[in-house]
């Protein structure tokens, strides 16, 4: 049975519970059969999440940067060629999503003084998606690099 891309980010975020950078990296190195960086890169991601914890960038994309740039070098494609389809990764995550920074996609879950409690009702669910495509987008970058 193929496991697709998304099957393998869900695991990781459902039944593994790994933060959403953890979650996109992990996916996409084991998918693409770069399991030996998986476990030193899943945990250099431990306080990547939610955005470095501070709603900064979305861990999502940054675990999404980090195994793009690592599965298109271990291809042997040249630094200046993976920053091209890293920028093309922010580019196409932010026609579905707008923002890249949790503080902005997260603006609904957030309280009067402006934290993002993790158990705020639904904010598991929409990172869930954002996960969902952010990996159907890497996917496509890699597969077409």
């Amino acid at each position: 049975m193929t496991t697709t891309i998304i099957e393998m980010a869900m695991d990781y975020w459902t039944n593994q519970k790994l933060n959403c950078a953890r979650t996109t990296c992990s996916a996409v190195l084991k998918y693409y059969g770069c399991e030996e960086y998986m476990d030193p890169l899943s945990d250099a991601f431990i306080p990547f999440g939610g955005g470095i914890g501070e709603g900064y960038v979305c861990g999502v994309v940054l675990g999404g940067l980090a195994s793009i740039s690592l599965v298109l070098r271990k291809k042997g494609l040249e630094p200046k060629v993976v920053l091209t389809h890293c920028n093309d990764f922010k580019r196409k995550f932010t026609e579905t999503e707008t923002y890249l920074e949790c503080n902005e996609l997260l603006k609904p879950f957030a309280t009067e003084n402006g934290k993002l409690p993790l158990e705020a009702p639904g904010r598991k669910e929409y990172c869930t998606e954002i996960i969902k495509k952010a990996v159907a987008i890497i996917q496509q970058i890699i597969d077409e690099a």
